[in-house]
C-alpha cells in the first residue's frame, strides 16, 4: 500500500479538495490500513481544534514595529568595513597555507626514508584488508597465515 499516497488524500479531504473517486478510495483504504485510519484521526481532531480556536485581533501598532526593528538591524549587520572584509580573508588564505606546511612537515617527520608507509607510521593499521583483532585476522592466524601446512 502506498500509504503516503493516501496521507496526502487526507489533507485534502479535509481541505474540502478530494474528488468523489478519491474519496471512495480513501474510504476503502482507511478501512483496511490501521496506521492512516489512525492518521486520519488524529488529523481530523487537530483540523477541528484549530477551526474551533478564536481569531485575536493585533493590535495596529505590532506590524509597524516589527517592520522599523527588523530594519533597523539589517541596516546595522549588512555594512562591514572594507578593511575587515580584506583582512578576514587574508587571514583565512594565510591560515590554509600555514595548515598545509605544517602537514607536510608532519608527513616528513613521522616518515622515514626505510620504505615504511604512511599507513603503519600513523597507526592505521585498522584499513588495513585484516586489521588486527578483526574475524579475518582471527581466521588467518587460525589457519597458519594462509599458508599451506
Amino acid at each position: 500500500m502506498d500509504c503516503e499516497r493516501f496521507r496526502r488524500m487526507i489533507s485534502k479531504k479535509l481541505d474540502g479538495e478530494l474528488s468523489r473517486d478519491d474519496e471512495l478510495l480513501l474510504s476503502k483504504h482507511l478501512e483496511v490500513c490501521p496506521d492512516c485510519s489512525r492518521f486520519f484521526a488524529l488529523t481530523e481532531q487537530s483540523n477541528e481544534l484549530y477551526r474551533g480556536m478564536a481569531e485575536v485581533e493585533v493590535p495596529g501598532t505590532i506590524l509597524p514595529a516589527i517592520i522599523a526593528e527588523t530594519t533597523a538591524k539589517e541596516r546595522t549587520n549588512v555594512f562591514l568595513p572594507r578593511w575587515l572584509k580584506v583582512a578576514v580573508a587574508a587571514a583565512s588564505i594565510v591560515t590554509v597555507l600555514a595548515g598545509i606546511d605544517i602537514g607536510k612537515r608532519l608527513v616528513d617527520t613521522y616518515t622515514s626514508s626505510d620504505q615504511v608507509t604512511l599507513q603503519e607510521t600513523l597507526g592505521l593499521d585498522y584499513l588495513s584488508e585484516n586489521p588486527p583483532g578483526s574475524l579475518g585476522n582471527a581466521l588467518l592466524a587460525s589457519s597458519g597465515g594462509g599458508q599451506d601446512e
